[in-house]
């Protein structure tokens, strides 16, 4: 499990990113001492592959530190770490890291406070970096610019298989600088972009990448009341695609006509084993016209609504849909207001 894998140390330091400066750029003799370091040692003696860092209150010095003894290290493969405040002189410290480092294999920055500045240096790391093959990187303020860096980056970048972006600050030019990348990555497979002010134009461009991509298997894309079109756009896109296994909607808004596209989509895919629809405000009507197009497909085996505006009549609809499906083996309705469904044996519903 994480908690056992996981290794942590309970020391803090209120050295800021000034200092941080200043250690990167020490004389040879200064960096030795940096050995004697807490954080140093603790990476250094760490007997897992895992390294978590959460909430340490972790700069300055100590973060050095913890860079520093990454770089030779042979036995750490993911790096986890969150709420610290680094900012753009810590991801510059990490970025150093990425150059050199050919272990590590999956890094996960989360509200670090990183703008910009550490958005390009870890990208253009990125560009270099031939073993890192998760990024998990989230609610830092990076704006469009610190966005279209990692799009670049995605651009002909050939170790990435995971990418899970959360943008803040970020408009639609970030967006769509990302989508237009995936357009030409040939090696990432998962996909998951969240960002709170996706707009019908971003959502667009995400399908247009569906259209265009040839190896991604697993999608999710997750806004705030996105209009309608960006749903029925990413409903076409979905039709045809031969690849995608695995897709979530969150955040959409997707009424009648958004869900006759998908139940149109339902009926052709012939590659999609999961769908889910997440806070999309599907109703009653909605349901009722996605229904029948489950007879029709043979591949779906997992359906997902949980929080929309489906009540009793709606998943009446669904659980007769499902009956004359041969494929799809769990329903989930979770926080959807039903009483209760009859489903064949071997299906299940949530």
């Amino acid at each position: 499990s994480k908690e056992e894998e996981s290794h942590s140390v309970h020391r803090q330091n209120d050295h800021g990113s000034e200092s941080t400066s200043k250690l990167k750029n020490a004389p040879e003799e200064e960096k030795k001492g940096i050995k004697q370091n807490g954080w140093y040692q603790a990476v250094v003696e760490c007997e897992n592959n895992e390294i978590e860092i959460e909430e340490k209150s972790v700069v300055g010095e100590d973060f050095f530190a913890i860079t520093e003894a990454l770089k030779p290290n042979k036995k750490i493969t993911t790096l986890i770490i969150g709420k610290n405040l680094i900012g753009d002189k810590g991801a510059m410290l990490l970025a150093d890291v990425l150059k050199v480092n050919t272990f590590l294999s999956e890094l996960e920055i989360y509200e670090n406070e990183i703008g910009i500045h550490g958005a390009i240096a870890l990208s253009n790391a990125l560009l270099e970096n031939k073993t890192l093959k998760t990024l998990i990187f989230k609610d830092n303020p990076i704006g469009d610019a610190g966005a279209m860096s990692i799009a670049e980056m995605i651009k002909t970048n050939t170790a990435l298989n995971t990418l899970n972006i959360k943008l803040s600050n970020t408009g639609d030019d970030g967006v769509s600088a990302l989508a237009d990348a995936l357009k030409i990555n040939k090696t990432i497979k998962s996909v998951i972009l969240s960002s709170g002010t996706l707009t019908e134009k971003g959502a667009i461009n995400i399908g247009n990448a569906i259209r265009m991509n040839k190896s991604i298997t697993i999608i999710c894309i997750i806004g705030d009341h996105i209009a309608e079109p960006g749903a029925i756009y990413i409903a076409e896109a979905l039709q045809d695609n031969s690849k995608i296994i695995d897709c979530t909607l969150g955040g959409f808004i997707i009424k009648e006509e958004g869900a006759a596209y998908f139940g149109e989509m339902i009926k052709k895919n012939t590659t999609l084993q999961k769908l889910y629809f997440h806070n999309d405000q599907l109703c009653d009507k909605c349901a009722e016209i996605i229904a029948p197009a489950l007879s029709s497909n043979n591949t779906l085996k997992t359906l997902m609504l949980n929080y929309n505006k489906i009540t009793d009549k709606g998943a009446k609809a669904l659980a007769e849909g499902i009956k004359a499906n041969s494929s799809i083996t769990l329903l989930d309705l979770t926080a959807v207001s039903y009483t209760h469904l009859t489903l064949p044996t071997n299906r299940e519903v949530q």
